[in-house]
């Protein structure tokens, strides 16, 4: 598949965090990821057949993580192109969102050896796109620009309904998988502005503002 690059640096896709928005809408409704219940720095519970349950008063990664180095390279530049540091928060490889999806696509489990076969041949066609297009082998070998063209250059196919099934599949999961990943840590949380999951010494009821939306 031939994909066009753009031309400018005003790329519908440039680099900040709308663009993560954008690119989950872009990807469409998927749901598999945020229904797992599987956050990032959390081990799932290790079903029958896979052996005892994790501890979780101290949880492990009962699986050996199976990305290549050239692979976890790539998986590094493709976190931060999805979720680049800004002035508010770090990028994800820093909250170790790379790690994470190692994880992820390392499991033994049914969902995420499919979604190990899905972004491991994304990766493989980056390295084509990087090949065909600037003469390097792997997609983490191109300078930043070079990485963010390639990449934008899928995302804008993906939002066209350009992409072929299993490209535009690849592009869904990696947001879905880096953006769970990174929106379930502390940081992540905070960057959202989400203020659930936090002790008050006393709840006085909802605030005013929102008793007279309700017409209380």
């Amino acid at each position: 598949m031939t994909i066009s690059h753009p031309k400018n640096d005003q790329s519908p896709f440039s680099m900040n965090r709308r663009r993560v928005l954008q690119m989950i809408a872009a990807a469409g409704p998927a749901v598999a990821l945020m229904s797992s219940g599987i956050s990032a720095g959390e081990s799932p519970v290790v079903s029958k057949g896979y052996g005892k349950d994790v501890d979780m008063h101290n949880p492990q990664v009962t699986w050996t993580k199976i990305l290549t180095e050239d692979e976890l390279k790539n998986v590094v530049v493709l976190c931060d192109i999805v979720i680049p540091e800004d002035e508010k928060s770090p990028s994800a490889s820093a909250l170790d969102i790379p790690d994470f999806v190692n994880e992820w696509v390392s499991a033994p489990y049914p969902t995420q050896e499919k979604d190990k076969e899905t972004i491991l041949g994304g990766i493989a066609y980056l390295n084509k796109q990087a090949n065909s297009l600037y003469g390097k082998n792997q997609f983490h070998e191109l300078v930043s620009a070079e990485q963010e063209s390639v990449f934008d250059a899928l995302a804008v196919s993906v939002s066209e309904n350009k992409a072929e099934p299993e490209i535009e599949l690849f592009f869904q999961q990696l947001v879905y998988i880096v953006a769970g990943g990174y929106y379930t840590t502390e940081v992540g949380s905070a960057d959202l502005g989400y203020v659930g999951n936090v002790p008050i010494p006393t709840f006085d009821g909802p605030p005013k503002e929102i008793k007279d939306i309700l017409g209380l």
